[in-house]
C-alpha cells in the first residue's frame, strides 16, 4: 500500500488492533483486562477521524474501520533509548518481521495499518514517549495501561501513533514534552495565545502558558492541526 492511497481518504482505512501484555507484565488483572477487550473500546478512534476529516471538508461516513484481533503472545524487538542510526535501521527490519509473524499468529486478515497495543499494569504515567510507529510497513506500537479508566488516554496514543504511520510528525520537544510553537498549538491564531483549549494531537498536550501544559483527558480534547492535516492528506483535494 503506497502512502498516496493510504491518505487519499476516498475509501476506508482498515486498522487492525493487536493487544498484548508488555514484557514482564505478569499481573492477573492485566491479563483479564486484555482478554476482555471489546471493539467498542476503540470506537472513539473511529469517531475521531469522522469528526476531524469533516472539519477539513471531507464528509466520510467511516474513514477508519478498526478490527480488534485476539491477544498476541510474542514480544516485539526492543529499541534501546541511545540507539544510533544503524541500530534503528536494524530494529526497524526486525520490527517489520515481528509484526508480520505476530499478525499471522492470530485469526483474521491484517488491515492496512497494524497497531500493536502493549498493555502495562494499571497506574503510573502516560506512555506516549515509549510508543513508536513505522511509516514503512504501517506499523504502530502503543504502550498503554491495562485499566478501563485508562482507555480514554490509551486512545489518544493510538490516534497519535496511527497518524505517525500515515506521515504525521511529532509537534512537541522530544526532550521536554513541550508543544512546539506554532505547529504544536491547536489554535495558533488564538488571542490571547494562552491558555489553549485543546491539544494538537501530535503535540498531545494542552498548552496553558509558554512554559506550562497538561495532558488531555481524552481525544475529544485534541484536534488535528493544519500542519498535521497536510501531512496526512486531510487538506488534499
Amino acid at each position: 500500500m503506497d502512502n498516496s492511497r493510504a491518505t487519499d481518504w476516498e475509501r476506508p482505512l482498515y486498522v487492525s488492533i493487536y493487544p498484548l501484555l508488555a514484557a514482564g507484565n505478569n499481573n492477573a488483572g492485566s491479563l483479564r483486562f486484555v482478554q476482555q477487550l471489546k471493539p467498542r473500546t476503540f470506537k472513539p478512534v473511529e469517531q475521531y477521524f469522522v469528526r476531524e476529516l469533516k472539519r477539513y471538508g471531507k464528509n466520510l461516513e467511516q474513514p477508519v474501520v478498526i478490527t480488534l484481533h485476539s491477544v498476541v503472545q510474542s514480544q516485539p524487538p526492543v529499541l534501546e533509548n541511545a540507539a544510533g542510526r544503524l541500530a534503528v535501521g536494524i530494529w526497524s527490519l526486525k520490527m517489520r518481521y515481528w509484526a508480520w509473524r505476530a499478525a499471522g499468529s492470530v485469526e483474521g486478515v491484517a488491515g492496512d495499518v497494524r497497531i500493536f497495543v502493549s498493555y502495562h499494569p494499571a497506574g503510573g504515567q502516560d506512555l506516549l514517549e515509549r510508543s513508536t510507529a513505522l511509516r514503512k510497513g504501517y506499523i504502530g506500537l502503543v504502550n498503554a495501561r491495562a485499566s478501563r479508566s485508562s482507555n480514554a488516554k490509551n486512545n489518544i496514543i493510538i490516534v497519535h501513533e496511527l497518524l505517525h504511520t500515515l506521515g504525521a510528525s511529532d509537534k512537541y520537544n522530544l526532550s521536554s514534552g513541550q508543544p512546539l510553537v506554532p505547529q504544536g498549538l491547536a489554535d495558533p491564531q488564538r488571542k490571547p495565545l494562552y491558555p489553549q483549549k485543546v491539544a494538537e494531537i501530535m503535540a498531545a498536550q494542552i498548552p496553558l502558558s509558554s512554559s506550562r501544559w497538561r495532558s488531555p483527558a481524552n481525544i475529544g480534547q485534541t484536534m488535528v492541526g493544519s500542519e498535521t492535516a497536510a501531512e496526512v492528506g486531510f487538506l488534499y483535494d
